[in-house]
């Protein structure tokens, strides 16, 4: 390794590695999301977007929905088009705001819901059933800290820098 890395972590090479490692699982995690998913009609912002109504109780805004899911307002409204098609969302008038259109999620997406989830909450459990649960509670820390870390990186994160608070 070169120079400039050591400053940066003194096992620059397992450093690598271990990230690399992390950036595959993640992408293969990825890819069972989106095959369970499809097997339900659905791609992983459809789950996504199903997931949050649900756990919006009384239904959510489409707007609020695009803002969460980080989705131009246009993708988001097929995204809920599609799960309607299917019968996983209903659209309704909101009662205190006739130009908002709340979105609640149906007894047939919940049920959808709950098959997707428990089919990745087994694929999950079934790859970490040989890790002893030290290795497993020591990488959680791990990577808790290098998300924290990554959270605080506000340009790379492409976020405004936080202004002071003003008196």
């Amino acid at each position: 390794m070169t120079a400039r890395y050591q400053l940066l972590s003194p096992w620059p090479e397992q450093a690598l590695a271990f990230t690399t490692a992390v950036e595959h699982v993640v992408d293969l995690i990825g890819r069972a999301r989106s095959g369970m998913a499809a097997h339900f009609e659905l791609t992983v912002p459809g789950w996504r977007m199903l997931r949050l109504v649900e756990q919006s109780g009384d239904g959510a805004t489409l707007a609020h929905l695009a803002r969460l899911l980080h989705l131009a307002r246009p993708s988001a409204r097929e995204t809920a088009n599609r799960l309607c098609d299917v019968g996983y969302l209903s659209i309704g008038p909101s009662p205190s705001d006739q130009r908002h259109r709340l979105l609640t999620v149906t007894v047939a997406g919940i049920e959808c819901l709950s098959n997707v989830e428990a089919g990745i909450q087994a694929l999950l459990l079934e790859v970490t059933n040989d890790v002893p649960v030290a290795s497993l509670v020591d990488a959680t820390r791990i990577l808790d800290r290098m998300a924290g870390r990554l959270g605080a990186c506000e340009t790379l994160l492409r976020r405004p820098p936080r202004r002071p608070a003003t008196r």
